[in-house]
């Protein structure tokens, strides 16, 4: 009897801790927004591409993956992914509209923090045509239809 009030007592003892400390999931700070042609990339949290648990500073504070929203400003968050990495390029994105998106982090049993700042993003293509007036030969950035080498 004694053993069996002895495993509980250490069962809630984890359970209240874990409990407690799920509670307390740091919402994502936004780092870095790197709008591009048809597609933006955004940065959260750390730049690290550290994964590992021993040397991830982000599973280290109890967080697992993340919970990423975006859409049209116009159309609100309509479309979400979870992923584990503190990166996520969005795309395609249609020439004149602006976007948004948050990011949420996740702990290991999945509980959620509060959404982080809302950003916004959009097509910008500067880099892609600076690339296509200065490259020759044969540079292709698939925004023409199919056919001959122009």
């Amino acid at each position: 009897m004694k053993t069996v009030i002895t495993c509980f007592a250490l069962f809630m003892i984890i359970f209240f801790q874990i409990d407690s400390y799920a509670q307390n999931v740091e919402t994502p700070t936004i780092l870095e927004v790197h709008e591009d042609d048809h597609v933006a990339t955004v940065y959260w949290n750390s730049k690290t591409d550290t994964y590992r648990f021993e040397y991830d500073p982000d599973k280290q504070d109890g967080i697992y993956s993340y919970k990423v929203e975006w859409g049209p400003v116009s159309d609100g968050f309509i479309h979400s992914a979870v992923t584990p990495y503190r990166v996520h390029m969005f795309q395609p994105l249609e020439e004149g509209i602006q976007y948004q998106m948050r990011v949420y982090a996740l702990d290991s049993l999945g509980r959620i923090s509060a959404p982080s700042s809302t950003v916004t993003f959009e097509h910008d293509p500067t880099r892609v045509d600076s690339m296509r007036t200065r490259l020759n030969g044969f540079f292709d950035d698939f925004n023409l239809t199919m056919g001959p080498f122009e």
